[in-house]
């Protein structure tokens, strides 16, 4: 499952959150790395997003943010 997130970045440090997402607990090691990224809105349409009906809905959903 993927989800994605149409967000207005506000202010505040990016990346600095304490949740398990950016643990270095041993139980996590096996789930991969959640490293977030601010994509500007201009260079989401540059960016694979699959499946690309995802992709269209997503920046069909931009147009009105």
């Amino acid at each position: 499952m993927e989800l994605f997130y149409l967000c207005e970045y506000v202010d505040g440090k990016f990346g600095t959150g304490t949740g398990p997402e950016f643990s270095n607990d041993p139980n996590y090691e096996d789930s991969g790395k959640y490293i977030p990224e601010i994509v500007k809105k201009e260079d989401v349409k540059d960016i694979l997003i699959l499946p690309l009906e995802a992709k269209e809905r997503f920046l069909e959903d931009m147009e009105s943010f």
